[in-house]
């Protein structure tokens, strides 16, 4: 019966080693699966916080795209308001330049028989400026 005892704890003895290794396999297994969970979750949270971030950035820009609108129908209604202050002050000049015209002495009645033309506009310059840049 010695030999069977032996046996037996030497069998006895691999399964305990075998028991120990699969425990450590086991205790790994559950560490894995825990970083994992907190990798998953840790990837969950970001993916939630970028979304958000996305989503605040469109309607951040739908709002910046709104603004331009309005600052480019401010600017376009203040460009017409130049336009058209400076076409008044060209008539006030002609005003003016008849008036000194008058006041300098020249023949009344020749003044009365007059035609008054329109001084040209500004475009003719600005036309000859495009050219010149286009070339």
């Amino acid at each position: 019966m010695g030999e069977g005892a032996s046996r037996a704890a030497q069998s006895a003895k691999q399964s305990e080693q075998a028991a120990k290794e699969e425990d450590q396999k086991r205790t790994t297994a559950e560490k894995t699966l825990a970083d994992t969970s907190a990798a998953l979750a840790q990837a969950r949270k970001e993916t939630s916080f970028l979304k958000s971030l996305g989503d605040s950035l469109l309607a951040n820009q739908k709002d910046f795209q709104e603004q331009l609108k309005v600052v480019r129908a401010e600017s376009a209604a203040k460009g017409e308001t130049i336009k058209d202050l400076q076409e008044q002050v060209r008539d006030l000049m002609v005003y003016i330049e008849a008036g000194r015209a008058i006041a300098g002495g020249s023949d009344v009645s020749e003044i009365r028989d007059a035609t008054i033309l329109p001084m040209p506009e500004e475009k003719a310059e600005t036309s000859k400026k495009t050219r010149k840049k286009k070339k």
